[in-house]
């Protein structure tokens, strides 16, 4: 295992170091400037936030669906149980934010705004459901899914949403 790690790392370390030890004998690496490795990347920068969003609207509109179309009962019980109060109110808010957000979040409108609503979402929900079952399944995936909310709070969508279509239009 040591060794597979070791064979991983040193190529690593020889790309940030621009030199690398193997068996004793130092050897020089040709590393590009930051220029080209922006020139390469930076082109694509453009379409970050799709497959965020996108991964986002899926899962928010499966589950907002759910609760929309049939589950409304089983959420107003579940949210009752954990001490919510009004929680026929919450469970149709609940529901409405994840449907809808998700739509807006393919679309790409208004993505700051939904994405805090689904980080709020996933806060509450971490806080008072997934801790108290441990740290599985459940959890990873809201931390992930609030990891890929928070990037969108953080950055907006690009010109591939409505978002920038609108702010080219102001522009």
């Amino acid at each position: 295992f040591y060794a597979s790690l070791l064979l991983f790392v040193l190529p690593l370390k020889a790309i940030y170091l621009n030199k690398y030890v193997v068996f004793g004998v130092t050897r020089e690496v040709d590393i590009m400037d930051m220029k080209t490795c922006d020139s390469m990347c930076g082109k694509y920068a453009e379409y970050s936030d799709v497959p965020l969003r996108l991964v986002l609207a899926l899962v928010f509109l499966t589950t907002g669906s759910a609760k929309l179309f049939g589950g409304i009962a089983g959420v107003t019980q579940m949210l009752a149980g954990i001490g919510f109060p009004v929680p026929v109110f919450w469970a149709w808010l609940l529901a409405i934010v994840e449907f809808f957000g998700a739509i807006a979040l393919l679309l790409g409108l208004y993505t700051r705004i939904v994405s805090g609503l689904m980080v709020v979402i996933l806060v509450v929900a971490i806080l008072t459901v997934k801790l108290s079952q441990g740290w599985g399944p459940g959890l990873f995936l809201d931390v992930t899914l609030l990891g890929a909310a928070l990037s969108l709070v953080l950055s907006g969508a690009t010109s591939w949403s409505l978002d920038g279509m609108m702010c080219k239009k102001q522009n």
